[in-house]
């Protein structure tokens, strides 16, 4: 059953509160990767960063009846996803059914299964939030549905993990860092969230509301929500 959540929905942050968070989320919870990561950089960077023009294709699209526009990628396959998911206060159906497709299991046949709409939802919120902190970057599918087989065959998966029922999402954003990303994943999911600092991307579900981390050993370890 898909969920109806009305409006355009923002958290009230401006670009430097934004970035000045988010480093100390990152010092706080990636502190025994320091090496990893310098802090003064991304900041350096983003802050001196041009806001440029933004292109029609990425623009939220804001009406009253709360329509939603998001924009996704998958670089594995090439393909985009540009396409108003939410109007009228209601699923675009049509929308929804490319979404599931663009989360087909790549490495099992194209394996397609329903997907839990809410991540739309998140990944929407994450990408209209930065968005007005004039960030504009499409958001990168890593990771999708996966099937039994692919997840069993995938390193450091859950056996039972929230991939296998359309429940979860490996995102990540060119030019921003993990920990930056998984700074507004922890505000807008309602479930679970992964930190993997060393493969620069963060894990997104809708399952129960736990955070955690991985290393580049895939040494897992829960975080205090």
């Amino acid at each position: 059953m898909l969920l109806t959540i009305s409006g355009n929905e923002r958290i009230g942050l401006n670009r430097r509160d934004f970035l000045l968070a988010s480093a100390c989320l990152q010092t706080a919870l990636l502190s025994e990767y320091a090496d990893a990561f310098d802090v003064s950089k991304i900041l350096s960077k983003l802050e001196k960063e041009e806001p440029k023009p933004t292109p029609k294709a990425i623009e939220t699209v804001k009406d009253d009846m709360g329509e939603r526009f998001i924009w996704l990628t998958r670089r594995d396959s090439g393909e985009q996803f540009k396409e108003v998911f939410f109007a009228n206060g209601k699923y675009n159906f049509e929308a929804y059914k490319k979404f599931c497709w663009l989360m087909r299991d790549l490495r099992g046949g194209d394996e397609v299964a329903s997907i839990d709409a809410n991540l739309l939802n998140i990944s929407y919120k994450i990408q209209n939030t930065l968005l007005s902190l004039n960030i504009r970057k499409p958001i990168n599918v890593n990771s999708g549905y996966r099937s039994p087989k692919t997840n069993a065959n995938t390193e450091g998966a859950a056996k039972n993990s929230f991939h296998t029922k359309g429940k979860a999402i490996d995102i990540s954003i060119d030019g921003l860092d993990a920990s930056l990303v998984g700074y507004l994943g922890r505000i807008m999911a309602s479930g679970g969230v992964g930190f993997y600092p060393m493969k620069n991307f963060i894990h997104l579900d809708t399952g129960d509301k736990r955070q955690w981390i991985v290393d580049d050993k895939n040494d897992f370890r829960m975080l205090n929500i």
